[in-house]
């Protein structure tokens, strides 16, 4: 993300759930989380841009890779 120079905004699981519960799709898939976040960071107001140097940015940064690397090892079990 923060690679590709795109600006980063932080959107809770808690709201990301609140606004999937509109969409059709039905369950819980990355895809829908993606498809949602993509749809409520243009239309929210209260969404502000993080920067690079952000604590939160850096926390990020270090879940994401950890992350990764469970997925990688194959340790990340998926939820049916």
């Amino acid at each position: 993300m923060l690679d590709h120079v795109q600006p980063l905004h932080f959107i809770s699981g808690r709201a990301v759930h609140r606004a999937s519960e509109s969409y059709r799709a039905e369950g819980k898939t990355d895809a829908k989380d993606a498809a949602v976040i993509a749809d409520q960071v243009p239309v929210r107001r209260d969404l502000h841009p993080l920067r690079t140097g952000d604590e939160t940015v850096t926390d990020i940064k270090i879940l994401a890779g950890r992350r990764m690397d469970l997925a990688a090892d194959g340790s990340v079990k998926r939820a049916v």
